[in-house]
């Protein structure tokens, strides 16, 4: 075949400075020494799921998407999506927030969208957390004076996530009347 997919085939070859597969597993290697990620398969390994180096696999992905948790075959890190380091390491940090979830919870339905919903906005509020701890740990001026008071803001966004997931069911058993 020449060098152009069949007319009304997926064209999504990835972004410009994406990387190969085998790039992607170098970067995946790097993104395990990170300490956030260690902590989580450590996290994981006390509630008795163990995660192996294996868990971890670079695929070429036909959407623009960074990555996924698969329940059955690990997390999939999108290497022609990504172009640098720090991406990767946060892409294996929001997919092992899933990971967790699944570990934990044991009954999650990736299927149904409010236990997706709920799954999605725990992850983001975990990285915004681990994120206002980097600010802390700077110990600076300016991330005192942001954030005064780091305990009550996690109690607040973790009462903010319950809120949202109560929402999104919320909305879900509702819409069918609103058609």
């Amino acid at each position: 075949m020449g060098g152009k997919p069949p007319a009304g085939t997926a064209t999504w070859t990835g972004v410009k400075g994406g990387h190969t597969v085998a790039e992607g597993i170098v970067m995946i290697q790097k993104g395990l020494e990170d300490p956030k990620v260690k902590y989580m398969r450590e996290q994981m390994e006390k509630l008795g799921c163990r995660v192996t180096d294996n868990f971890f696999q670079a695929i070429r992905c036909n959407k623009p998407a960074s990555g996924f948790f698969d329940p059955r075959g690990g997390i999939k890190v999108c290497a022609n999506n990504l172009r640098f380091q720090d991406e990767v390491t946060q892409v294996l940090i929001h997919e092992l927030i899933h990971a967790y979830d699944q570990c934990r919870v044991k009954n999650l339905d990736w299927k149904s969208d409010e236990h997706t919903a709920c799954a999605e906005v725990c992850a983001l509020l975990q990285e915004f957390m681990m994120f206002l701890t980097f600010l802390m740990n700077l110990n600076c001026r300016f991330a005192e004076s942001v954030i005064i008071n780091r305990t009550q803001l996690c109690v607040r966004l973790f009462n903010l996530k319950k809120i949202l997931c109560i929402y999104v069911v919320y909305f879900r058993e509702h819409a069918k009347y609103l058609k």
